[in-house]
């Protein structure tokens, strides 16, 4: 292939699928396998048991040598996989150099660092072209350094989303000033800067497991998202809520997304609605992403103002709202949606800067909100929504008052007596003409008879203006 050509990666990933539908028929968890689960030459994949992942990786394996394809350097948080993998190949292709070590090494997948040890997710900063005294708070970054402090936290998955939201205000403040790459950020924004930098070693702490479910399938899997807004941001934040046979209630931390609020001032609902959108496509996007067989998914919002709009039956709304809500009850019921207090909120953690966070797996943001560790009948209660909460200024006007004036020429627009008779004066002449089929015939000037004329038909318009009840 050609390096750097624009067709260079089409070309390869069409090339790559093909080999493998030859072999679907053959291998056909292994051919989904390389269309579904490859990220241009990485293969990231899961599996029940050992033997299971051991025969497909190797059954994938045979179908890329086919096409002259090495696929080598595999992973795992098995040893009997790792070795089984590396006695086909026959060289070491573990991520350690020693086997032994193989618990107690940090593999990077994707951008995210994953522990086969502990089988955790993890964080690593690694701060590039920024000098030691920025990060020890001894000096104040440029507008360039608190970017690669920010973008150094890789963030896909939305483990950190509620410390990262603060990083996102940051830097949305920091570009409304008007100061250049290598000017230190404006003195108003250096404390927040600080309390985030303060928080920022304890990411390396963070640990998240990389399986949604401690043992097996459970019988029974809810989907819970909750959505919050304020002022500066709006969230959405995801969780399974697992029950099996005996009973047993586990939730889990799936994935998160922020969006900083925009610059344009906004009212808290329409915010709030956002939030809802947002929430609603995280929901369409884990569906779509997870073989789990979701039996119930539930949104939560805070705003009754939003859960009034989706169930009300009057669609009388501005395009703003219409549109939104027309999205949303295209993915969602009316009956998936539920209000709870702020307090029970979680996704209210990442709508405000500058929060004590709780970086510990055990704390609300990782474990869910207590409620949804309780049966259902414990749940909060729903609160009567009535139409008269819903803003005024959202609803649609019913009726149009509409005036109109008869004016063929606008008096006003016109700085001399003379003007206005000469405007007339064409204006007649061009109907003449045109009735009469005459047009580009005759003077080109007007004449006396043309004035005289104009200035008749403007007294007569005038008197119709001033004396119509009496006309």
């Amino acid at each position: 292939m050609t390096f750097g050509a624009a067709c260079s990666p089409y070309i390869a990933q069409y090339v790559k699928e093909t080999n493998a539908l030859e072999f679907r028929e053959r291998y056909p968890r292994a051919v989904k396998a390389i269309i579904d689960n490859h990220y241009v030459d990485d293969f990231v994949d899961s599996f029940e048991t050992s033997a299971r992942a051991i025969e497909i990786s190797m059954h994938v394996r045979e179908i890329h040598k086919s096409a002259g394809f090495e696929l080598r350097n595999f992973t795992s948080n098995s040893k009997e996989v790792v070795v089984a993998l590396e006695g086909n190949l026959g060289r070491n292709v573990n991520f350690c150099d020693d086997l032994a070590d193989v618990q107690f090494c940090t593999e990077k997948i994707l951008g995210v660092y994953w522990h086969p040890g502990d089988d955790a997710f993890k964080f690593e900063l690694k701060f590039h072209r920024v000098k030691p005294d920025i990060i020890s708070g001894e000096r104040c970054p440029t507008k360039r350094e608190l970017l690669s402090v920010v973008m150094s936290v890789y963030n896909p998955l939305g483990l950190l989303s509620h410390f990262m939201v603060t990083a996102k205000l940051l830097l949305r403040d920091v570009w409304r000033y008007d100061i250049r790459w290598n000017e230190d950020i404006p003195n108003g924004l250096y404390d927040i800067w600080n309390n985030w930098r303060d928080e920022l070693n304890n990411v390396a702490k963070v640990s998240v497991p990389r399986h949604y479910f401690k043992s097996s399938l459970p019988e029974k899997v809810e989907l819970h998202v909750f959505v919050d807004a304020s002022g500066d941001a709006f969230s959405a934040v995801s969780y399974w809520r697992s029950i099996k046979s005996d009973s047993e209630i586990e939730v889990t931390f799936i994935t998160s997304k922020t969006k900083c609020a925009p610059l344009k001032s906004m009212t808290i609902p329409r915010l709030e609605l956002h939030a809802a959108v947002l929430g609603t496509r995280l929901l369409c996007t884990i569906e779509k992403e997870h073989s789990v067989k979701v039996s119930r998914r539930i949104c939560w919002s805070d705003s009754s103002t939003v859960i009034n709009w989706i169930n009300s039956d009057n669609r009388r709304y501005k395009p703003f709202v219409a549109h939104r809500i027309t999205e949303i009850l295209d993915s969602t019921r009316p009956t998936d949606w539920k209000w709870l207090p702020t307090n029970l909120n979680v996704a209210d953690e990442t709508t405000r800067a500058n929060r004590n966070i709780d970086f510990s797996f055990n704390s609300r943001w990782y474990q869910g909100p207590q409620f949804l560790h309780q049966p259902e009948e414990d749940w909060p209660e729903m609160i009567s929504i009535s139409n008269d909460e819903t803003p005024e200024e959202e609803l649609r006007s019913k009726f149009v008052l509409t005036v109109s004036t008869n004016v063929v020429i606008d008096f006003n627009r016109f700085s001399s007596f003379l003007r206005i008779k000469r405007t007339m004066g064409y204006v007649l002449r061009f109907i003449e003409r045109y009735l009469k089929k005459k047009i580009g015939e005759g003077e080109n000037c007007l004449t006396v008879a043309e004035l005289k004329d104009a200035e008749t038909v403007l007294c007569r318009l005038s008197q119709r203006e001033s004396f119509a009840f009496e006309l």
